[in-house]
């Protein structure tokens, strides 16, 4: 039945017809208007309600739920277009930037979805369609009902939950008007099959004092009824409900089948558009029988405040929350309590506003991971390759670990006791305590694996026991393109002995002087000791160690000497000058009874004096 606003119709307790455009609507109209020039400059455009329509079944279905509920099956009636005044249009979709403090999710309407966006400048919304109601909405408003719109979601719950939690609001252009004639309505039911068929369907959206949501019962007559202004735009519905909560408790596991049907209706007539905004259902624990809202008096839920009604002038906002000053739907006073920044709306930087990422319960905000991390404080969730993601939370994002070697779930790789975050340091530029081009993340302050007596983290030669610290005796190690190839310091004593023999080969006569004191020494030399090193893992044996040629250093290095080896010194021209051949002379008498003088030898010549 269209509403014929030309008369009143006889069920109105007016005596006036009241109309869309009658005097105290305009009145009213006018007053909101003033309101709005004063209030303009506070408005913040930027987190108004913003809807997208759709028929899309499963799209609204994922839209609405959230954690530890698993979807089985959607429908969706009529799933058509409505008309308004700019043509045809979905009377169902999806909202972000929920108002009064809702998790996004999803609208239905008796009208169209886009007509309930902000702000409430229109005198009367219409949307309208040929299609009748049902009878779950019909027992609700107790009178026929038109412009019906369904949602059906099959679920199950995931095990060790209670049963389920939703965040809603319902509001109607039907306020204050025709509050107590056109009786709008909208109603969550539900149902479950154990393996004996569905029961009895169960009507849970009720307020505290367990009464149906109408145009015509407690909310929209009592001081719980919130009306927009455009300091708080809401949507364009003319009177709402506050934000209520509500827990309902269900079986759980994958054998237990439950049924959630949504539905809105117009009651009466096709005139006049309601709405309900639904978001965040999602399994809950422990206690699930309570119905919360802003209003009822109770601080509960994600209330900072309750004062028992929903002015704005007061103490307490119509929201129940205090100021939000970094807009990401969570108040300054919650966000300390949960250890979020409250002037940084994506406290972990992952692109999620805080407020989305708690949840719509903000005593109990989600850990979609179960990592014991909330997932507004979360890095890792939901993309655990994310630049700021450090799963071990030693101070370096996992991307940098995969490139340094570390472990990104090990907080100590090298398990020396220090964090990698400390042994790294810059990651860029990772601290390298010996040169030798291993981090010191990698190389443990407390093993020694080649037993020197040397730490690795400090040993440039950490597979040489017999060379504990190269750096230490030739200076810091040059890194060359093999790890064991060095470069030493110019400056060492082997190149200044070389430089001297090079400056004394440069003098005049240099090497013959060279060569004499070489004929001056003894007739043969010692060629320097040759040593043989060997150095292992394993102990020197006990025959090597005994031997007295052989040196047992640190560690396991061994060394065993060699016998030493002579050579002749090459003969000078003196030496090798033969005598001339003579026959031997036969010595006289007197020669034979005289004794002999000692005969001195020289290197030079054998001649007697």
């Amino acid at each position: 039945m269209k509403r014929d606003l030309r008369r009143a119709p006889l069920h109105r307790h007016v005596a006036v017809p009241p109309t869309r455009t009658s005097a105290g609507r305009l009145g009213r109209a006018l007053t909101a208007g003033a309101i709005a020039a004063g209030a303009a400059l506070f408005a913040d455009p930027a987190s108004a309600l913003t809807i997208a329509p759709t028929n899309d079944a499963n799209t609204l279905a994922t839209a609405l739920v959230s954690q530890g509920v698993n979807i089985v099956s959607v429908t969706l009636a009529p799933g058509q277009d409505f008309t308004d005044d700019l043509g045809l249009s979905p009377p169902t979709g999806t909202y972000d930037d929920g108002p009064l403090g809702l998790p996004d999710g999803i609208i239905l309407t008796s009208g169209t979805a886009r007509n309930a966006e902000p702000p409430n400048d229109n005198s009367g919304t219409t949307g309208s369609s040929s299609f009748g109601g049902t009878a779950l909405c019909q027992s609700i408003a107790g009178v026929t009902t038109n412009d019906a719109n369904t949602l059906v979601i099959q679920f199950t719950l995931d095990a060790g939950t209670d049963g389920i939690a939703f965040d809603w609001m319902f509001g109607s252009e039907e306020y204050p008007e025709y509050v107590g004639s056109y009786n709008d309505s909208v109603g969550v039911f539900i149902r479950s099959d154990t393996g004996a068929g569905f029961g009895p369907m169960t009507n849970i959206a009720l307020d505290s004092g367990g009464n149906p949501i109408t145009i015509n019962g407690p909310f929209f007559s009592g001081p719980t009824v919130i009306i927009p202004d455009a300091a708080n735009p809401i949507t364009e519905y003319d009177g709402s409900t506050p934000h209520i909560t509500t827990n309902y408790p269900l079986a759980s596991g994958p054998g237990v089948l439950h049924e959630i049907t949504i539905v809105v209706c117009d009651a009466l007539d096709t005139s006049l558009d309601s709405g309900v905004l639904i978001g965040g259902l999602r399994a809950c624990t422990g206690e699930c029988e309570a119905v919360q809202y802003c209003g009822d008096g109770l601080v509960n839920g994600n209330e900072d405040c309750d004062d028992g009604n929903n002015d704005n002038g007061d103490a307490c906002s119509n929201t129940c929350k205090g100021p939000d000053t970094d807009g990401d739907g969570l108040s300054d006073l919650r966000e300390g309590i949960l250890g979020t920044d409250p002037l940084n709306p994506d406290t972990d930087g992952d692109g999620a506003p805080d407020g989305e990422e708690v949840g719509a319960d903000v005593q109990n905000p989600l850990d979609a991971n179960g990592d014991g991390t909330i997932d507004a404080l979360d890095p890792c969730f939901p993309d655990p390759n994310a630049a700021a993601c450090d799963t071990d939370g030693d101070g370096i994002p996992d991307p940098a670990e995969v490139i340094l070697g570390t472990d990104p779930t090990n907080p100590d790789t090298d398990g020396d006791g220090i964090p990698d975050g400390v042994e790294v340091g810059v990651p860029n530029f990772p601290i390298d305590s010996d040169f030798d081009g291993i981090p010191d993340a990698l190389e443990s302050n407390t093993e020694d694996s080649d037993g020197d007596g040397t730490p690795d983290q400090l040993d440039a030669t950490n597979g040489d026991p017999c060379r504990p610290n190269r750096t230490s005796r030739r200076g810091p190690a040059i890194r060359t393109a093999t790890a064991s190839r060095t470069r030493r310091s110019p400056s060492g004593p082997a190149d200044r002995r070389g430089q001297r023999r090079r400056r004394r080969a440069r003098r005049p006569g240099g090497h013959a002087r060279r060569g004499q004191r070489q004929r001056r020494g003894s007739s043969t030399r010692s060629t320097p000791t040759a040593t043989t090193t060997g150095c292992g893992t394993a102990p020197a044996p006990a025959s090597t160690a005994a031997h007295p040629d052989t040196d047992v250093g640190a560690g396991n290095c061994v060394r065993t000497r060699t016998a030493a080896r002579r050579r002749p010194i090459p003969p000078t021209p003196a030496m090798t000058t033969a005598a001339p051949a003579t026959a031997p002379r036969t010595r006289t008498a007197t020669e034979l009874s005289t004794p002999a003088r000692p005969i001195h030898r020289t290197a030079r010549a054998t001649t007697a004096p």
